[in-house]
């Protein structure tokens, strides 16, 4: 499924997408997929794509366009999607440095 997240959000121009393997160093996710959108709008756009494509897969849903990061959780992969700015200010990739890039096809667009 994370396949399908990435082909997802690439096929809706989202920016810098990330994919980090976290499934050896926590419970709550085998994956996290961190990507930028480039306007509130488009964040929202992102998110409208993910629930039309994936419905049956989404558990949860946190933030909205206006706190600059949505959290999209299903289950297995947790969706980070920010504004540049939230990106940079948040740096998830710092926090999760140790752990590996997954192996999706490169695991990032751009």
């Amino acid at each position: 499924m994370a396949h399908d997240v990435v082909r997802i959000l690439d096929a809706h121009h989202a920016h810098d997408v990330l994919v980090l393997n976290v499934s050896k160093h926590t419970t709550i996710a085998d994956y996290f997929i961190i990507a930028t959108a480039t306007s509130r709008a488009q964040m929202e756009a992102l998110v409208d794509a993910l629930k039309e494509e994936l419905a049956g897969d989404i558990h949860h849903r946190e933030g909205t366009p206006r706190s600059d990061w949505i959290l999209v959780d299903m289950r297995d992969i947790v969706v980070h999607l920010f504004l540049p700015e939230a990106r940079d200010f948040y740096n998830l990739e710092r926090l999760w440095a140790d752990f590996d890039d997954a192996s999706l096809d490169d695991g990032q667009s751009g």
